[in-house]
């Protein structure tokens, strides 16, 4: 999960991997699954590729580990 600055998150929300919330939102209902959240009013704007994400996660390509070259 990417969370952007000043972001705010409502006690009990539950944000799925592979999320992103952007800059100064404010998280009032449960994120889903790769979804792009934006704004006040928690605005999905895109949701990223879930398989694309599961094969990087199990490459272990995140926790600063290099990208593969293919």
């Amino acid at each position: 999960v990417w969370i952007g600055q000043n972001v705010n998150i409502l006690p009990g929300i539950t944000i799925a991997d592979g999320a992103i919330i952007g800059m100064g939102a404010t998280v009032s209902k449960n994120v889903g699954l790769c979804e792009i959240v934006v704004g006040s009013a928690q605005r999905v704007i895109a949701t990223r590729d879930s398989d694309t994400f599961d094969e990087l996660l199990k490459k272990e390509c995140f926790f600063g580990k290099e990208f593969p070259n293919s």
